[in-house]
């Protein structure tokens, strides 16, 4: 069975492949590639590709190889090989370089020395980004061949700059154990899976050993020992109240704000800074390993003849003490305090707000988060404030005995001037100041504006046991040139209580939700009150009229549902693409549940493959978890 299971995926496998191949029509290049000037600059590659049909681009995919041998006039000789695979343009899997000298010039020595010995590297990729290990090593020795008056002059070798690296990675970013040894020294040491150095790192040399205690990224403790007798010639180690301070920080139980309260703030470098590790002259060094030329490497860029390396990872951090303003000594905060005590709150608004241009940063968190709170406290007040003086001015609605509460040119300018002061007979808007924060902000403005009003719907419903009037508004900031809207509106509802001869205002609410709609109507869907709101879009040869509700349930105004009521093709060619009649075709239908169900048929015409169908169908949409959901019958 199992034997049968692998067969049966490995098919797959070729098939799947075989037809990617296919699909990308992969074709092979094999022949001379120049990968620089001077040493190393052409050889052979060979390759397989597809071609890009947007830019005719030709995008490497499969596997790749690189080959190069050369000779010089003293019998030395030098190679280089690279190979690897391509997927997609991008590097993955492993790649595999190596350079063999033998009395031969390197690039970034002297003509007169000639160097022997290897280099390589082995470079794990996922998707043209490192991930996983890579192992760099470099072992070299030069010395002095030449002809001199046509005598070979042959010196003694001298070893140079030898070094081993491997480094981890993980999705482009240092992850995992780091180990650097050269000549002179060893470094051992570990990155978290966010690029900071974790755990314990070793630092050995000849005559001392360094030892430095990290916790995602932030430096405990450090000591530094003379070798071979271990004396202590520098430590590095705090109380335990600090070092309590800086495990909790690094393990995310308190936050900078907390650690600020503390009296402390962290310095972060980057541990390659100090030439820990040279990655020019290493991993990524671009002439041994020719990046601008062979691509496919995410964090490598282009810059000129070179490259630039755009490496994750490496990170430490270090406390350092925070120095705090004295926040009770500033005359601005102590004005702002006694102006809020004695409820001057324009003034304290306005000094709280001087302190936190001036001193934002240097404040106490705790100290930031109190005047913060107390700005939110002006605002409320202001908001309560302007709401109250709405309240105020519409306590007394008188009603049009002609027309009763719909929405009437009659009903609009009674409702606007008694609200706003001002009624335009022929937009049928008002425009007012807009001092009310909570609408300044769902248009993000800061400061008093003029805004538009109009009265979209207007009608009663009994509504649990009470008979209200409901008024739906559009408001927007002016276009600054009439009372026109600038911006696309959102909505203020207005709740009035049904008196003798007239209406008391009982409440009202704003809504940042968008008004786009061209008419809207009141419904009653169950135990709150919603409005049909139509919209129009015209788009891609295609017109649509939809409709969306809005529920007005415990005292907030949401959507619940949007659904197309007509669809038909804008240029005519196809006419009614699809139609909803809301009278007979869009019923609410009272289930014994808080809201009703929506009914909704669907008849007309649509378009479906190139062709005009006729269909017939029906859905159902029943109210759940503060929306409308449907279900196909």
């Amino acid at each position: 069975m199992k034997r049968t299971q692998i067969t049966v995926a490995l098919c797959i496998c070729i098939l799947t492949l075989s037809s990617v191949v296919k699909a990308q029509n992969l074709q092979t290049y094999s022949g001379a590639y120049r990968v620089g000037l001077g040493l190393g600059g052409l050889g052979k590659a060979t390759y397989s590709y597809y071609t890009n049909k947007s830019n005719s681009n030709r995008v490497k995919h499969g596997a790749f190889s690189y080959v190069l041998n050369e000779r010089n006039d003293i019998a030395g000789t030098f190679s280089k090989k690279a190979s690897g695979f391509f997927k997609n343009g991008n590097k993955d899997g492993i790649w595999n370089y190596s350079l063999n000298y033998l009395d031969y010039a390197r690039a970034d020595f002297s003509d007169l020395v000639n160097v022997t010995g290897q280099v390589t590297l082995t470079a794990s990729y996922l998707n043209g980004l490192p991930n996983g290990i890579w192992k760099y090593r470099k072992v070299l020795s030069n010395r002095d061949k030449r002809y001199f008056f046509g005598k070979l002059i042959v010196g003694p070798y001298q070893p140079f700059r030898d070094i081993e690296v491997s480094i981890s990675f993980k999705d482009g970013k240092f992850a995992g154990p780091i180990k650097i040894k050269t000549s002179t020294r060893t470094i051992t040491g570990n990155f978290d899976t966010n690029g900071y150095c974790d755990g314990q790192w070793v630092v050995n040399t000849d005559v001392n050993q360094e030892t430095t205690d990290y916790k995602h990224g932030l430096v405990i403790n450090r000591v530094n020992r003379s070798m071979p007798n271990g004396e202590i010639l520098e430590k590095e180690v705090d109380d335990e109240a600090l070092k309590s301070l800086k495990i909790n920080f690094a393990s995310g139980k308190i936050d900078l704000s907390e650690l600020k309260n503390a009296g402390y703030t962290t310095n972060e470098t980057n541990v390659f800074s100090n030439k820990l590790l040279d990655f020019k002259e290493t991993i990524f060094n671009n002439t041994d390993f020719m990046y601008s030329t062979i691509l496919g490497d995410k964090l490598i860029e282009r810059e000129g003849d070179g490259i630039s390396v755009q490496y994750n990872g490496g990170y430490m951090r270090r406390l350092k003490p925070f120095e705090f303003i004295n926040l009770k000594s500033e005359q601005d905060y102590i004005d702002a305090e006694h102006s809020f005590q004695a409820n001057n709150f324009d003034r304290a608004k306005l000094l709280y707000e001087k302190v936190l241009k001036e001193h934002e940063n240097v404040v106490r968190p705790i100290e930031l988060t109190d005047i913060n709170s107390k700005l939110e406290k002006i605002d409320s007040i202001e908001i309560s404030k302007v709401r109250n003086e709405k309240l105020a001015s519409l306590t007394y609605l008188p009603w049009d005995p002609k027309t009763g509460f719909t929405l009437s040119d009659t009903n609009s300018e009674i409702f606007m001037k008694k609200m706003y002061g001002n009624y335009n007979s022929e937009s049928k808007n008002s425009t007012f100041q807009c001092k009310d924060l909570t609408i300044l902000k769902a248009f993000s403005l800061t400061e008093t504006s003029y805004f538009s009003s109009k009265v979209v719907c207007m009608g009663t419903a009994n509504v649990k046991n009470e008979n209200l009037l409901y008024v739906l508004l559009a408001v927007a900031p002016t276009n600054g040139e009439d009372d026109r809207f600038g911006d696309a509106p959102k909505m203020m509802l207005f709740t009035f209580q049904k008196e003798i001869d007239h209406y008391n205002l009982k409440d009202y609410v704003f809504s940042p939700l968008d008004y786009i709609g061209f008419e809207a109507k009141l419904v009653n869907i169950g135990t709150g009150i919603g409005f049909l709101v139509t919209t129009s879009d015209y788009g891609h040869g295609e017109g649509t009229y939809s409709y969306e509700i809005f529920c007005y349930d415990c005292n907030s105004l949401s959507k619940v549902l949007n659904i197309v009521d007509f669809a038909g093709d804008n240029s005519g060619n196809y006419g009614k693409l699809g139609r909803y009649e809301y009278d007979s075709k869009l019923k609410f239908i009272n289930t014994g549940k808080a809201f009703y169900d929506i009914h909704v048929s669907k008849t007309g015409t649509i378009m479906r493959n190139k062709k005009i169908v006729t269909i017939n169908q029906s859905s159902t949409y029943s109210y759940k978890n503060g929306k409308y959901i449907k279900s196909i019958q």
